[in-house]
């Protein structure tokens, strides 16, 4: 692979669907260990929580400031939008 290849890893479900995603903390540091294995390979982080988990803003704000503060690399969140 190239050295500049970065993975993408997607966050486990069992920590972005619960509802509401809160308490993570031990989980996301196991998902975060195990995924350190990857050394300078690990790139973003994928976030995607189910269509059925309404938004909340604070709850967002307080999971997203969790996730900051154990992982430093950037954080990409999927967002699909139902019509």
């Amino acid at each position: 692979m190239p050295a500049d290849f970065r993975f993408a890893v997607k966050v486990p479900k069992a920590v972005t669907h619960q509802h509401p995603p809160k308490d993570v903390g031990d989980l996301l540091d196991r998902f975060l260990s195990e995924v350190g294995g990857l050394g300078p390979t690990r790139g973003p982080l994928l976030v995607q929580l189910p269509p059925s988990l309404p938004f909340q803003a604070g709850i967002a704000d307080r999971f997203l400031r969790e996730l900051r503060e154990r992982h430093r690399l950037r954080a990409a969140p999927s967002i699909l939008v139902h019509a």
